[in-house]
């Protein structure tokens, strides 16, 4: 099973394009990643307003997208983990996706878990296009120009 989850906490409504392509490094809530029974991050299942994530979901999404590219070419794909210092997330691809949490001073895995990649595709891809429509819903111009990076 893999699973991503995520709240945006930014407030977005009055942000021009510009500015956001100028002064903005992302766009900020909570992120959570669920492989099988292994949990990476935070995410609230009852959000109310007035709580403000640290976590880049942009930058989530897109380094999850772009490990979906890397694997589909049997390349090996990392992202390191900013909230857990000195540790990534590895995956690679044969018949299954292995998806491990590195740890980098040891370089050895913590834990290594086995995913279909039929399913981490599509929720990498829905997580994507909910994320987008989420914006559009917000400020419509972003979301355009997310959807045309």
């Amino acid at each position: 099973m893999f699973k991503i989850n995520w709240v945006i906490t930014d407030n977005l409504e009055n942000v021009e394009l510009e500015d956001f392509l100028l002064n903005w490094n992302g766009i900020y809530g909570f992120f959570s990643l669920t492989v099988n029974n292994e949990l990476l991050g935070f995410c609230p299942a009852d959000f109310s307003d007035g709580f403000e994530g640290d976590e880049n979901v942009l930058f989530w999404l897109t380094e999850l997208e772009k490990m979906l590219e890397r694997i589909t070419l049997n390349e090996k794909y990392k992202i390191p983990l900013l909230s857990m210092n000195l540790c990534s997330i590895l995956f690679e691809k044969s018949d299954e996706v292995m998806v491990s949490l590195i740890d980098e001073r040891a370089n050895k895995p913590l834990w290594r878990e086995k995913i279909c990649f039929d399913e981490l595709e599509a929720e990498v891809v829905n997580s994507r296009l909910k994320f987008i429509n989420c914006i559009r819903q917000i400020n419509t111009k972003l979301a355009l120009a997310l959807m045309n990076p």
